[in-house]
Formats: structure tokens, C-alpha cells, sequence
């Protein structure tokens, strides 16, 4: 009887501590499902936008572009008319300029005089395309919205005005885009991130329809029904949760042009964030569950008739979490129980193989895995508290030169160590106190507590130097440009610190990169650091 009363004794106390370890698992596993779900989310819309944007300032710079290029050569076309063989030389130039799949010369009453490919039916006759007809009544530098051609292509125009020596409107230059066939327009876009994830991006024009969808047969609809068309077409950018024409959810980012009045939208299905969040969660348990069952095994064998240890033990483990765990020390229990002491040792080793799991996962989470410094959680953890405990502070933010360039020559395994090599050396010239991350792809961020603008000029000419000095993995010295922005002499708040700061880095790399850029808190305020 006493065997049978003990017995259930053990097995109650067993399945007090199964109980509880798995209820502990159970509610860190949901907890970490939560958070890494809003992360992965947010993280989705921020590469989202990131890539949006990027392609946006692609098609911006080669709307502005093709301007530049129809402008200069209809000036040079009016003032030499009757020097030149304006067909081979509209020829030539269409051959100069791949991003037009035509181009067309009209006077200012709508007749055809040249076209590069040569028409000779239409050379001569009144152009009545739409395009042609929105050119002759805009008389200035214009991009059409896009329309259905005689030839039933779909079409964009981009025109300029020729006007003469006397100021007299002599017609236009126009180059066509046939949106449903190749040109560079089209290449530009289809090099944009469509994963196989579901990831995919579009371009939609200021009046709704698509112009570029990674389904050829969908350009052209109208999708003005859309919720982030409505928002492109009030020239709104940003992010929101949506639901596609498929009724799938997604994640989208959104990029208003400001050449063209388009939009550029990037989304990936939700499902993927649901998919890869269960993935990383599923990791707790990999590494938690042998642990758990060494816990188990023990408590079963060394449970012996003296209950008070056990019982002391038990409720430790009903207390246990990860948390917990790693601060709650073991209780104490009678050291002269042998079996009690072999369990309180166990148990010991237990948790502390607890906590380091724990630190390791949190180390991964919190640190890039390729060069070690901060990733961008933490970034935004730091500049939201600094802020909100207004320390000022100044933000280095710091972008590797033609990047791009050393991984088509060198290779991807160089690239990576060149950005090893670049974390280090930011990592060695700044001070501890220094928060040093990388912000994504070839950026890196620097957040320098109570340091004056002026005195984050000098680290930022100190590294930059050091760059340019010293030979990378790629066997010579790459360059970087850097932006510069302070908090709260130049910002009130992170996102605004941060544009700025990226205005000031674009303005280095529009001045011919391996510079530095602060943005001033009003305009010769203070002196920009250049090289």
C-alpha cells in the first residue's frame, strides 16, 4: 500500500514539473510567435519600401533623363535643320538612346517629318495619336499617360517643344515607350525583387492603369479600385496591409514618382511572414526540448520519500521561465539528502543551460550575422529611448561607394568580407559608448551619445580616411560617403533625424561620393566637412 500511495506521489510530482515546463514552453513560444511576427512584418515593409524606393529613383533618373537627352537634341536639331540629314540623324540617336523604342519628329501642325524607324506611309501626314495631339496642345517638356496607338500598342510619349531662334513653336521631339514590349524602361523594372516568396512589384500611372506587372497581360488595366493606387494618385508614399485583386493579404510599400506622377508599389504576401515566423519559432523548442527531457529523466529517478526538497523544487520549476530562470537562483534544499542534492545540481545545470540558450538567441536577434555590429532592432531601440530621454546625440550615417561593383568583379564572398573589413574598421575608430549597426545591404549607422556634430565630423573623417587609405579584401582601398545629422539640433524625432541624414549622404553621393555631408541646422550655420 505504501509502494502504491508512494508511486502515485512520484508520478504526480513528475507530471507537476511535465506540466509546468511545458506550459512555461508553451506561453514563451506564443510570446516569441507575437514578436517575431510583428518584426518580420515590419522588417517586410521596411525591404518593401526600401526596394520601392530605390526603383522609383531609378525610373525618376531615367524619365529625367530621356527629358535631358530630347531637349538637347531638339535644340540641336532646330538650330542646324538645314545642315544635317535629320533622318540618319534621328536614326542614330534613337540607336544612342535604347530606352526609346521610337522616335518621332512632328512640326507644330501635327505632320510627321521624320521617325526613327523610318514610316515612309505616315512621313508627312497628321499624326492623330493622342500622344501627339496632348504634345501639340501642352507645347512643353511632357510625358503622356499612356494610350493604345494605331498601331494598338500600348504607348508612352516623352516630348519636348522645338522652338526656334525667335521663340516661334516649330513642333516637338518624342520618343515612344511600348509598354507591353521590351525597352530599358521594361529591363529596369524586371530587375526589381520578385521572390519566390510572392514577392513581386508594379508600377501604376497617375491615373490608375498598370504599366509594368510582373504578369505581362494584366499591363494596362485599371486598378484604380486599389487602396494604395488611391493613395499614389494624392502623391501620398508610405506602407500599409492590403488585399489584392486575388483577395490575397499583403504587406505593400508604396513610392510616389515625382517625374511622372506614377507609382512604384512593392508587397509580399502575408502568409510568407506567418510561414517564416513559425520557422524561427520552432527553433525554442529544437533547442529547449533535449534539455527538457535530461529534466524530466532526473526528477523521475532521484524523487524518493523525503517530500519537503521535492516539493521545494517542484514549485521552482512551476516558476520557471526563461526569464526567471536566469535571475531566481535555485532554492535551497536539506544537503544532507543525497538524492535531493543530485536533483538540486541538475536542476542547476538546467537552467543555467537555460539562460545561456536564451543569451545565445538573443545575441542572434539583436546582432548582424555577417559583421557582428548591432542590426536595426536595436538601432531603433536605442535612437527611441535616447530620444525620449533627450540625450542628444549625432548619427553617422555611412554607405560603401559602388558597392555594387565590387561584388560583379570580386564576387559575392568578397563583398562580404569587404563589409566585415569596413564594420571593424568603424567598429575600431569610434568609442565604446558608440552604437555601431548596420542598416541594411552597404549602410551602416554610428550613434554617438552626447558628441556635438562637429566632433562626429572628425570620427566621420577618421573613418572615411582610414577607408581610403588602407587596402580592403578586394586587394585596394574602397571609399565611403557619409551623411551627418544631430539630435535635437537638427531633428525632433528618429524618422525625421534619419531623412535627414539621408538627404545628407545623397548629397556626398551626388557630389561625387568618398565625402562627408552634414546637414545644417539652417544654411551656412555650420561648415560642411567634404573631402
Amino acid at each position: 500500500m505504501k509502494r502504491r500511495q508512494g508511486l502515485r506521489l512520484r508520478l504526480l510530482v513528475v507530471a507537476l514539473v511535465v506540466f509546468s515546463i511545458w506550459a512555461t514552453l508553451g506561453a514563451s513560444t506564443y510570446i516569441a510567435y507575437r514578436t517575431e511576427k510583428e518584426a518580420l512584418t515590419r522588417l517586410t515593409l521596411e525591404m518593401n519600401q526600401i526596394n520601392s524606393d530605390k526603383i522609383a529613383e531609378s525610373v525618376d533618373g531615367l524619365f529625367a533623363s530621356m527629358k535631358k537627352s530630347l531637349a538637347a537634341t531638339g535644340d540641336y536639331f532646330v538650330r542646324n535643320r538645314d545642315q544635317i540629314p535629320l533622318a540618319e540623324q534621328l536614326e542614330l540617336f534613337r540607336l544612342n538612346h535604347p530606352e526609346f523604342n521610337s522616335v518621332v519628329l512632328v512640326d507644330e501642325k501635327g505632320r510627321l517629318l521624320e521617325s526613327s524607324p523610318a514610316n515612309a506611309t505616315l512621313k508627312g501626314q497628321v499624326i492623330t495619336s493622342e500622344g501627339t495631339v496632348q504634345a501639340l496642345r501642352e507645347k512643353r517638356p511632357f510625358i503622356s499617360e499612356p494610350y493604345v496607338s494605331t498601331l494598338n500598342r500600348l504607348v508612352v510619349v516623352v516630348s519636348h517643344p522645338l522652338v526656334d531662334e525667335k521663340g516661334v513653336y516649330r513642333g516637338f521631339i518624342g520618343g515612344s515607350i511600348w509598354l507591353q514590349e521590351e525597352n530599358l524602361l521594361s529591363k529596369l523594372l524586371s530587375t526589381s525583387p520578385n521572390d519566390e516568396n510572392g514577392s513581386y512589384m508594379y508600377v501604376v500611372s497617375s491615373s490608375g492603369n498598370l504599366l509594368y506587372h510582373p504578369d505581362s497581360s494584366r499591363i494596362g488595366e485599371n486598378v484604380n479600385e486599389n487602396p494604395v493606387v488611391k493613395e499614389l494618385k494624392s502623391g501620398h508614399s508610405g506602407k500599409m496591409r492590403l488585399h489584392n485583386s486575388r483577395g490575397i493579404a499583403m504587406l505593400a510599400s508604396y513610392t510616389a514618382l515625382k517625374e511622372t506622377g506614377w507609382g512604384v508599389v512593392a508587397q509580399t504576401p502575408a502568409e510568407s511572414v506567418n510561414r517564416d515566423t513559425k520557422k524561427l519559432v520552432l527553433l525554442i523548442p529544437l533547442y529547449t526540448l533535449p534539455i527538457m527531457a535530461v529534466f524530466i529523466f532526473a526528477i523521475s529517478l532521484i524523487i524518493g520519500k523525503v517530500a519537503d526538497p521535492l516539493v521545494k523544487l517542484a514549485r521552482y520549476a512551476a516558476r520557471l521561465s526563461y526569464q526567471a530562470g536566469a535571475i531566481e537562483p535555485v532554492p535551497r534544499i536539506h544537503d544532507w539528502n543525497f538524492e535531493a542534492n543530485q536533483l538540486h545540481r541538475a536542476l542547476t545545470i538546467a537552467v543555467r543551460q537555460f539562460g545561456s540558450e536564451f543569451d545565445s538567441l538573443s545575441h542572434e536577434a539583436n546582432t548582424d550575422p555577417l559583421t557582428g555590429l548591432y542590426n536595426r532592432r536595436v538601432l531603433e531601440l536605442y535612437t527611441r529611448t535616447w530620444i525620449g530621454g533627450r540625450v542628444p546625440f549625432s548619427l553617422l550615417l555611412i554607405d560603401l561607394d559602388h558597392f555594387k561593383r565590387i561584388n560583379d568583379t570580386f564576387g559575392h564572398d568578397t563583398g562580404d568580407e569587404v563589409l566585415k573589413f569596413l564594420a571593424r574598421a568603424v567598429r575600431s575608430l569610434t568609442e565604446e559608448r558608440h552604437m555601431c549597426c548596420r542598416f541594411g545591404g552597404e549602410e551602416f549607422v554610428v550613434l554617438m551619445p552626447d558628441t556635438a556634430p562637429e566632433q562626429a565630423l572628425v570620427y566621420a573623417e577618421t573613418i572615411r580616411a582610414y577607408m581610403e587609405a588602407t587596402d580592403s579584401p578586394a586587394g585596394r582601398p574602397v571609399t565611403l560617403s557619409i551623411g551627418i545629422a544631430a539630435y535635437p539640433e537638427d531633428a525632433d524625432d528618429a524618422e525625421q533625424l534619419f531623412r535627414l541624414a539621408d538627404e545628407a549622404l545623397y548629397r556626398a553621393k551626388g557630389a561625387g561620393r568618398n565625402r562627408i555631408e552634414y546637414y545644417p541646422t539652417r544654411p551656412g550655420e555650420r561648415p560642411k566637412r567634404a573631402k
